[in-house]
């Protein structure tokens, strides 16, 4: 072979080489803005879902039914994962933006296939949560198979990023509204954790005052339905 017959069939080789690259760095990159959109899509749906009048429960089933939520007359038992020694962690990450998705791509690998299935959503950089769907029955234990679950998910949180998380389980529910209620109140714990470690100083006062309250209630309701009977 003629030697510049050889330098244009490598220069030629060369090129579609890089286009082959370049197309598997663009279809890399879309797949990544296509998980990080979705991410933020559930993220703000249940923020939402969270903060918003629930106008329409049945509505919201119908919303939420692409990330398996209510099927086939499933309950859900919400947990609240919260991220230890966030100062520590944020220095090794670029930003709370990398330090989030990577969190979520952790979580998303390692509930893919798990029992009972489990979700995943976004809340801030330092709280999210599981929401764990199952069947009621007396051969279910949801919590301990959940603990099982969280077991897991710590390990690999730890092995993978380094970081530790704790997490905080909340109560079964089988409505929308019941998970509404039980959301909100583990975001509550979650505000009265940081008044008892020190992490907010100035809001102590409104979130202590949130919590006497609270508890005045349920007393409230507990007397009453002990006089009732």
């Amino acid at each position: 072979m003629d030697p510049e017959d050889l330098v244009q069939l490598l220069r030629r080789f060369k090129e579609t080489m890089d286009g082959e690259n370049q197309a598997g760095w663009e279809k890399s990159r879309i797949k990544h803005l296509f998980g990080e959109t979705r991410e933020l899509r559930k993220e703000q749906t249940f923020k939402n879902f969270i903060h918003q009048p629930l106008l329409s429960p049945e509505k919201w089933r119908a919303e939420v039914s692409e990330y398996g939520l209510f099927e086939n007359e499933e309950s859900c038992l919400p947990v609240t994962v919260y991220l230890e020694d966030y100062r520590h962690v944020k220095y090794r990450f670029s930003s709370d933006q990398t330090l989030h998705f990577a969190v979520s791509n952790v979580m998303n690998e390692v509930l893919d296939g798990m029992n009972p299935s489990g979700l995943f959503v976004g809340y801030n950089v330092k709280t999210s949560f599981l929401l764990f769907s199952y069947k009621p029955g007396l051969k279910t234990n949801i919590y301990a198979d959940t603990a099982a679950c969280l077991k897991k998910i710590h390990s690999t949180l730890l092995r993978v990023l380094k970081i530790h998380m704790s997490f905080i389980i909340g109560e079964g529910c089988d409505t929308p509204e019941g998970l509404k209620q039980h959301l909100n109140e583990l975001i509550g714990s979650e505000e009265l954790r940081e008044v008892l470690l020190g992490s907010l100083p100035d809001q102590a006062g409104e979130v202590l005052e949130k919590w006497l309250h609270l508890i005045r209630q349920e007393n409230i309701l507990w007397r009453r339905s002990r006089i009732g009977h």
